[in-house]
């Protein structure tokens, strides 16, 4: 049997971000113009990071703080996963 490589997954684009999310929700803009939000979800103590794009928004992690968000994008607004 093959393995699933990391390669194969597929990015999800939602229109709008959940309401579960009952939190504040705080927009980064980094050096090069690509936005971020980063919302809080209250009940579930825990943080969300979206990229904005032309259709909605991308999920790109979760945790528990949000300032483990300034590790994975540079100031030149490039995703360090």
């Amino acid at each position: 049997m093959a393995r699933k490589t990391s390669e194969s997954k597929t990015v999800k684009i939602v229109k709008n971000i959940p309401s579960s999310e009952t939190g504040s929700q705080t927009i980064c803009k980094t050096r090069t113009g690509e936005q971020y939000i980063i919302s809080h979800c209250t009940e579930k103590h825990r943080f969300t990071l979206w990229r904005v794009v032309e259709d909605g928004y991308e999920k790109m992690a979760t945790a528990e703080t949000p300032l483990v968000f300034d590790e994975m994008i540079d100031t030149n607004g490039n995703w360090l996963p």
